[in-house]
């Protein structure tokens, strides 16, 4: 699950006042995974782009016209399954077969979050009657890390620390992992309002 920390050891020391000090280096990397990886998962996106470049994935379309996407930054190719019969064999062209939508994101620094057709220049809408339909070959993840995300994984990240250790002793209430960084994500209302903006439902 683990993606890039959107926050460092170190960010997160000046913020518990630690610097300089080692004795909790052993939990404040952990704390760093599991506050980022919790980030991901109350959002249902990953934030940051794809290291391995340019991947295909897979979707059912929702529409004739409509395909929901992961974020993605480009779209280098979509091919789809007219028959269902798992080969996906007809192509659309990007600009004169379909936009990526939201259309001005990259400028706004954001993910084309789907795939809408030009019906006046496609000869076939895309198959919403064929699972696993539609095959998108692209760049996925975001052009720019939002700002939120740094401050709201310290801060979870912080919180983790703080509950484990303050513990009454031999009675651990929370651990340093990603179940745990949610339940805490999910309940502090400072995490909540920096996180409600990016919450998107799950992609098929």
């Amino acid at each position: 699950m683990s993606g890039s920390a959107y926050t460092s050891v170190d960010e997160l020391k000046k913020t518990l006042t630690l610097q300089g000090t080692v004795y909790a280096d052993y939990d404040l990397g952990p704390a760093v995974t599991a506050a980022s990886d919790a980030l991901n998962e109350l959002c249902n996106r990953k934030f940051d782009r794809d290291t391995s470049a340019v991947t295909t994935r897979y979707y059912t379309p929702s529409s004739g016209e409509n395909i929901t996407i992961d974020d993605c930054i480009e779209v280098v190719s979509l091919f789809c399954d007219q028959d269902s019969d798992g080969d996906h064999e007809q192509e659309f062209t990007v600009g004169s077969d379909f936009a990526l939508w939201p259309f001005n994101a990259l400028a706004d620094d954001r993910p084309y979050t789907q795939i809408k057709l030009n019906s006046f220049r496609a000869i076939n809408g895309f198959p919403y009657w064929a699972v696993r339909g539609a095959a998108v070959e692209g760049k996925f993840g975001w052009p720019e890390l939002p700002s939120f995300l740094e401050v709201a994984a310290k801060m979870l990240a912080a919180k983790l620390i703080k509950r484990m250790r303050e513990a009454p002793f031999g009675i651990v209430t929370v651990g340093l992992d990603v179940g745990s960084a949610m339940r805490i994500g999910r309940t502090d209302p400072d995490i909540q309002m920096l996180i409600e903006n990016f919450v998107r439902e799950r992609v098929v």
